[in-house]
């Protein structure tokens, strides 16, 4: 009887837990849902619209997710979230996020960087562990600093993806991946820039189909506005800086077309003392370009126009077909202390110039060498840029050679020229006080000041002049200061004035 009793209870037991097995699989994936529920409960300010659990295959997904926390100043919205392969209990227990791959379709991110006095709540951060990582049509608004900054149709594919927040040396660890941006814009009130149809990969490969960028900035002294358009720019890169520490290391970076223009008007004479930067004062405010081996660009034209409120003058130039290489660029160091630089455009649609500068990088005083040829032409071309620039017109003159060889710093420069030409006369000249010589004055200075010919005869007069750095112009000005002074050295006898 006792036997009979305990073969019905046993049977009973083993029947109950059949029965409690297959009742589990039956209603696994509820009870996962209840479970993965039952935690996302736990973080405050998350809504979603559906969740699907489906225990053996390992996923979740979850559709219509939103989150919003007014402390952060930060809200998420995705249409789809989708993970294969999570560990659940790693997930929950361990603030390990360890799956097999993650989606996440048209994600939104806002965020505002408000400043307030409320304390941060201390945040506990989430460990990354994803063999395949996912995002599709992404977006992301972001606010810092007063810098509004927007990305647009970002698709974005990582191989073995992980995250250590408390590994200082290697934050990020990843396999291959590709990156494509639609669109990213960056805006502040100095600042508007524009990018479109970015492509990063794994490979070292980066491609940008065109970049925009407006600035302006205003001071007692000047207004400065410009605008740039970039097209075609792609490079290789060194991947872990760029992720790690945010600097760009490059082998080759090619630009295939840009466009600049530049106005600034300077305004009578004030006490700010903001100044024009040398290159490497402007090198130094580029952090993020760390070295860059060889830069080529081509196919350029940049356009300036000015405004000179104390001498009541406006200045228009144009540089076309800019054409070259720069070697060695970004932050000086005993490993590459010069950047050399290619160069050739046609200036002013009159003048043909091609040279070289070689800068050096660690230089306390800005030291650089700048030397070049400019092709044969007629002196009379020049008139309607001398009567802004230069205090002198010509009559007649053809060049048949001109180079020349500058030495400069943040100081002075001093310009060797070597200028032949012949039948060189003025129509207009101005002597040191800035006084305009006429009629029998340009007469006398056409046969006792100006050289006519060089070489006359056997002799030939090599221009050898100094000038110093105006520091309110711009570094542009004061290369054109340097070679002017060594030209007029040649074609006039300044005792004579």
């Amino acid at each position: 009887m006792k036997k009979s009793r305990r073969k019905t209870l046993l049977l009973f037991l083993i029947s109950g837990i059949c029965l409690g097995l297959l009742l589990l699989f039956i209603f696994k994936n509820s009870l996962a849902n209840w479970y993965v529920e039952r935690q996302l409960l736990k973080i405050e300010n998350l809504a979603y619209g559906d969740l699907q659990v489906k225990l053996q295959e390992g996923e979740v997904l979850l559709y219509d997710l939103s989150y919003h926390s007014p402390l952060e100043n930060i809200s998420i919205n995705a249409d789809k979230v989708h993970l294969k392969g999570i560990k659940l209990y790693k997930l929950f227990t361990k603030n390990l996020i360890d799956l097999d791959s993650l989606q996440l379709n048209r994600l939104q991110i806002s965020y505002l960087d408000r400043k307030t006095d409320k304390p941060k709540k201390e945040l506990n951060p989430w460990k990354l562990k994803i063999a395949y990582f996912e995002l599709k049509e992404a977006q992301a608004d972001l606010i810092m600093d007063g810098t509004n900054s927007s990305v647009s149709q970002l698709n974005l594919w990582v191989k073995e993806l992980a995250v250590e927040p408390f590994n200082k040396e290697s934050f990020f660890k990843y396999g291959d991946f590709e990156l494509q941006v639609a669109t990213a814009e960056l805006n502040n009130v100095a600042t508007q820039m524009e990018l479109n149809q970015l492509y990063v990969d794994s490979k070292k490969s980066l491609k940008i189909a065109e970049v925009e960028v407006k600035t302006i900035k205003k001071t007692l002294r000047r207004t400065s506005n410009l605008t740039a358009y970039f097209k075609n720019i792609s490079s290789n890169y060194d991947v872990d800086s760029l992720i790690q520490k945010q600097r760009f290391y490059s082998n080759s970076v090619n630009l295939d077309s840009f466009y600049i223009y530049s106005n600034v008007q300077r305004y009578k004479d004030s006490t700010t003392a903001d100044l024009p930067k040398m290159i490497n004062q402007m090198i130094e405010k580029s952090p993020g370009i760390q070295y860059i081996k060889e830069l080529t660009f081509q196919n350029g034209f940049i356009e300036y126009e000015g405004y000179n409120e104390m001498e009541d003058k406006h200045v228009a130039l144009d540089f076309k077909k800019i054409k070259g290489n720069v070697v060695n660029l970004g932050q000086g160091s005993q490993e590459h202390p010069f950047a050399k630089v290619n160069f050739s455009f046609d200036f002013a649609e009159v003048l043909h110039i091609q040279g070289n500068i070689s800068y050096d990088l660690i230089s306390k005083n800005e030291a650089h060498r700048i030397t070049g040829k400019i092709n044969p032409f007629e002196t009379t071309v020049l008139n309607p840029l001398m009567k802004i620039i230069a205090p002198l017109e010509f009559k007649s003159g053809s060049v048949h050679y001109f180079y020349f060889d500058m030495d400069l710093n943040q100081d002075k420069a001093q310009s060797k020229v070597d200028l032949r030409y012949e039948d060189l006369k003025l129509s207009n000249l101005k002597n040191e006080k800035g006084e305009t010589l006429k009629g029998a004055a340009i007469f006398l200075a056409n046969k006792l000041v100006v050289r006519t010919n060089n070489p006359r005869g056997d002799k030939l007069i090599l221009g050898n002049a100094n000038c110093k750095r105006d520091e309110e112009m711009s570094i542009f000005y004061y290369w054109w200061r340097a070679l002017y002074s060594g030209f007029e050295d040649v074609i006039v006898h300044k005792k004579s004035l």
